[in-house]
């Protein structure tokens, strides 16, 4: 299947390792001011806590959204960072701190992604191009081999397997090979050919 042609696969990536680098940068920085805050013991116990009810919750979701790219483990650890930080803005930073936590939940590359997709219709994967018999290599050459009869004969089969075909890109392959036929045939008897092909026309 080819795609249109765009930037948005290496442009997205890049800022995913950016997001990922300025998240991290936040949690940490977080960390620190919830240590010098409520002090250590207090900062172990809280951090604890949060991040036991951050994995519950993220393991739930996992079970429930099991379509997700990321596995069950994974949404709990996400889910248990996420929650320790946001505790952490909130208590070092006040509402400063959960407008920066918001912020980055805003700008998560899922989200980007998501806008993206919506802003920019061409990113959408483009039809495969319908296959052509006669653009095959050799094809004429070989239908010039053949004499009436087999030409005949090769378009009234290819009939049952036009009806057999179970795909788009099957169906337009057989009528592209039975036009081919066809082609042939008015070539070699231009003045009865129409006629012949009238009867068949009446008998089908």
């Amino acid at each position: 299947m080819q795609t249109s042609p765009t930037a948005s696969g290496p442009a997205l990536t890049a800022y995913r390792r950016v997001w990922r680098w300025t998240a991290a940068t936040t949690a940490v920085l977080s960390g620190i001011l919830t240590l010098l805050t409520l002090g250590l013991v207090r900062s172990v116990v809280v951090v604890t806590i949060t991040a036991c009810f951050g994995a519950m919750y993220g393991l739930a979701l996992g079970q429930l959204l099991r379509g997700l790219r990321r596995p069950v483990v994974t949404t709990a650890g996400v889910f248990a960072g996420a929650t320790v930080v946001l505790v952490g803005c909130a208590a070092a930073g006040r509402g400063s701190g959960v407008a920066v936590l918001a912020a980055l939940a805003v700008t998560s590359p899922p989200l980007v992604a998501r806008l993206g997709a919506r802003i920019a219709p061409d990113a959408r994967p483009l039809p495969a191009p319908v296959p052509s018999a006669t653009s095959l290599a050799g094809v004429d050459l070989l239908l010039s081999a053949w004499d009436v009869s087999e030409l005949k004969q090769a378009w009234f089969e290819s009939e049952t397997v036009l009806r057999s075909a179970g795909t788009v890109e099957a169906r337009a392959r057989i009528v592209s090979m039975r036009q081919a036929y066809l082609d042939e045939l008015e070539r070699r008897a231009p003045e009865t050919f129409s006629g012949w092909l009238s009867t068949q026309s009446l008998d089908s």
